[in-house]
């Protein structure tokens, strides 16, 4: 199956990404949904930007089950954060990783620090 790679454009410049939901062991033993975005900026053996983030707990209790997934919005975020901190797209090869430490605010998702 092949995988879905999204565009993005921002300043001129052409931006590839893809969100992948996944799930790890949390502190509770339980296994907890999150997603993992890449951003690549200059073809797939460009350095990476990634970032894992959850979905934040919604303020009222809901019936629903929802599932937060990143919007072009959100990742344009990222994108723009990520060149402000550093982030060389035109480097060849390795991860940027945006840490929930100093990353930025995300509407509705939650930056984790995951390996």
């Amino acid at each position: 199956m092949r995988e879905r790679l999204r565009k993005l454009h921002l300043d001129g410049r052409e931006f590839a990404w893809k969100a992948e939901i996944r799930a790890a062991p949390g502190a509770d033993g339980r296994r907890h949904r999150y997603i993992r975005v890449r951003v690549w900026g200059a073809g797939k053996n460009s350095c990476v930007l990634q970032a894992d983030m959850t979905e934040l707990p919604v303020p009222a209790p809901s019936e629903e089950t929802t599932y937060a997934y990143p919007s072009a919005a959100i990742v344009r975020r990222l994108v723009s954060w990520g060149l402000e901190a550093g982030w060389t797209p035109e480097k060849i090869g390795g991860v940027f990783r945006v840490s929930s430490a100093v990353g930025p605010t995300l509407p509705g998702l939650g930056l984790v620090d995951l390996p």
